[in-house]
């Protein structure tokens, strides 16, 4: 869990990926924890799961349940 704040806003991230969305945003890390063990890719929302697919050059085309993107991620870190 990473704990942001930026002026008088906070926000919670729980994965590097949101952490990171925010520090690009202005947002200053308060507290970095490490993310619980469970796959951050399940916390993520299905707009989140397809900007990190586009940012990590991972087609989905065609995929739009989020389990399928998830499990299409997943394939292809593996076999990276």
């Amino acid at each position: 869990m990473y704990k942001m704040r930026k002026l008088n806003v906070e926000k919670i991230a729980l994965t590097e990926f949101k952490r990171d969305e925010y520090l690009s945003k202005g947002f200053e890390l308060v507290v970095d924890q490490s993310p619980v063990e469970e796959n951050p890719l399940d916390k993520m929302t299905v707009n989140d799961l397809k900007t990190y697919a586009t940012n990590k050059s991972i087609d989905i085309t065609g995929l739009t349940k989020k389990e399928d993107i998830i499990k299409k991620i997943k394939e292809t870190e593996q076999g990276a």
